[in-house]
């Protein structure tokens, strides 16, 4: 079983995938998912996350697309090894950003500074 859990950081949105994306798992996910995954900025902590499938990786794709209609971003964190591998091979790292973890994805994220 899949899960998700959701917390405001700095204007980021911090959102954390557990168990298996899977078609199972992806389909309660769609809805809190997707609301989450509107606009702004959003990073997505796979760390927890046991196997991926095709919806799984729909699921990211499409938020990904979607933030990028409206201006806002997506990073990756805490991607794990096999699943880096997996979206490697897909070309999907041509895609998607990139975090080693929370405070990095957040660091790039963050607004630059007008004063720099």
């Amino acid at each position: 079983m899949a899960t998700i859990s959701e917390v405001q950081i700095e204007g980021v949105t911090l959102l954390k995938l557990g168990g298996g994306l899977t078609f199972e798992g992806v389909v309660p996910l769609t809805r809190p998912f997707e609301s989450a995954t509107r606009s702004g900025a959003v990073v997505v902590n796979l760390a927890d996350v046991q196997t991926v499938t095709t919806p799984g990786i729909s699921l990211l794709l499409s938020a990904h697309q979607r933030l990028g209609q409206t201006g806002g971003r997506l990073v990756l964190c805490s991607v794990p090894p096999l699943l880096k591998d997996v979206l490697r091979r897909c070309k999907l790292d041509r895609v998607f950003t990139f975090a080693v973890d929370d405070e990095a994805a957040l660091q790039i994220l963050k607004p630059k500074s007008l004063d720099a």
